[in-house]
């Protein structure tokens, strides 16, 4: 019996060093990959500059508690506060989150990068939309982190004027115009443009056709369904919403081969008509081939016939990807063919240039400024519009973002065995989990939040916009 103790003693105490070792190791690989999310220095300090005739600066001086709104702060609907933020120990694990709240009005709470120190910029829109009056209390508090005491500064902006002007929304792939701007074109007279049928990199629709080459195009039908029907959840009807169709990975090569009859390759132009003919708006161009002269032409085609007063479109340098800074690209060369085009260009962002991840926390946590050190010439960001999305609208945006195939899990008919079944199910699940077990760059986390995040830019400003945006892509 003492022997069998012993041996017994001796198996729990190996099977608790493996297990010790596993967890250390475990936790190790997920310390890397929190901070394998940020493709920057999280201690560097932010740095914006903003048109000196959109913005309004006011010095605050922050303490322990928070700061007290000046007596002499402008009329504003967006506001920042640039402070100081020191991450705590726990906050290279946990995400550092502040908490902003005044009286009468309910806390709010943004987060920021793992380990982060520096300048950072804080949303506190809220607290300028409610009418803050000279001498108001405003209450910091940070989980994870120090909002440091000293000098500040609030930045105010007065937001565009939407009411019963007409929305252009550009979007570079189905999907992007839901996950920036929902609650934009939903609140007003909108008309929605996708320019690609979007990639297909997952592979995830293999198993409901025989043959894996068609399932490129089966994706490319089904995106660009989505991007004529999910909008009228938006109110947009399908007369208002135009799916260009050009193939998905295929503008780099019509911008390397603008001018040259090559970019008109018969087969691609053959899948973009065809994809186009899924459409039932008069906005569309006859004609279209699958070139980089007829992307542009196509937004011209459309500017006219509408004559937006606002455009929303991605933003050509903060954005890292290369589709979404060539459809940007190809609507400032369409605006120079317009005379008299004087439409405001709100800017959005969804793939960062410096994180995947942003934004930060989950989705109930406002979203504020992205990382950004000047690397790139870009001399003015414009001004900044945090567009408000309330409860309502964020539950029809992740309603949305739900109705498109590229974001959700893939359609599956319950053939064969159920316990083959299961055990498929099984193995797909550990492989997702193992591959983003916290979900960290679900669009259901970063989309739909209590706001929606531009920079606006006013005409004379995109000239200087083309030029880092060809900057950016030359890099």
């Amino acid at each position: 019996m003492r022997a069998f103790l012993k041996h017994l003693s001796l198996i729990i105490g190996v099977l608790l060093i493996v297990t010790s070792m596993f967890l250390a190791r475990s936790t190790l690989q997920e310390y890397r990959r929190r901070n394998g999310l940020y493709w920057y220095d999280v201690e560097k300090s932010y740095e914006y500059r903003f048109d000196s005739k959109a913005v309004t600066r006011v010095p605050v001086v922050v303490d322990d508690s928070g700061f007290e709104w000046p007596a002499n702060a402008a009329p504003c609907e967006t506001a920042l506060l640039r402070a100081s933020l020191s991450s705590h120990r726990s906050g290279y694990w946990f995400e550092p989150g502040v908490r902003i709240s005044t009286s009468g009005l309910d806390p709010f709470t943004q987060h920021f990068e793992r380990g982060g120190h520096g300048t950072r910029y804080l949303n506190v829109s809220p607290i300028c939309r409610a009418g803050a009056a000279a001498g108001d209390h405003i209450s910091i508090s940070a989980e994870h982190a120090t909002v440091r005491s000293g000098s500040g500064e609030l930045l105010l902006f007065r937001d565009p004027v939407l009411s019963g002007k007409r929305l252009l929304v550009l979007a570079p792939h189905p999907d992007d115009a839901e996950i920036a701007a929902f609650a934009l074109y939903r609140e007003n007279v909108s008309t929605i443009v996708t320019a690609t049928v979007g990639g297909y990199v997952n592979r995830a629709y293999t198993h409901l056709v025989d043959d894996p080459s068609k399932t490129t195009a089966l994706l490319g039908r089904l995106r660009t369904w989505d991007s004529i029907s999910v909008p009228i959840w938006g109110g947009v009807s399908p007369e208002h919403s135009v799916a260009l169709g050009y193939l998905g990975g295929a503008l780099e090569t019509m911008y390397a081969e603008s001018g040259s009859e090559s970019s008109e390759e018969r087969g691609a132009t053959e899948a973009v008509r065809a994809y186009r003919s899924m459409n039932s708006s008069s906005l569309l161009r006859p004609g279209a081939v699958s070139s980089w002269e007829s992307l542009v032409a196509d937004l011209v085609y459309v500017i006219e016939r509408i004559e937006p007063a606002i455009i929303a479109l991605p933003h050509p340098v903060l954005d890292v990807s290369r589709e979404h800074r060539l459809t940007s690209l190809a609507l400032l060369q369409a605006l120079a063919y317009v005379e008299g085009q004087d439409a405001q260009l709100l800017l959005y962002n969804n793939h960062h240039l410096y994180s995947e991840y942003w934004p930060y926390g989950p989705a109930d946590s406002l979203m504020t400024l992205p990382p950004w050190f000047g690397d790139i010439n870009l001399r003015s960001f414009g001004s900044v519009y945090s567009h408000v999305v309330d409860r309502e609208a964020q539950v029809d945006k992740l309603l949305a973002l739900d109705a498109m195939h590229d974001l959700r899990a893939p359609s599956r008919a319950h053939r064969g065995d159920p316990t083959i079944r299961m055990l498929r199910w099984f193995r797909r699940t550990a492989d997702e989990m193992w591959q983003d077990p916290h979900r960290y760059y679900s669009y259901f986390r970063r989309a739909p939040r209590p706001n929606e995040l531009f920079f606006v830019v006013e005409p004379e400003g995109r000239a200087a916009l083309q030029e880092a945006a060809l900057e950016a892509l030359s890099q």
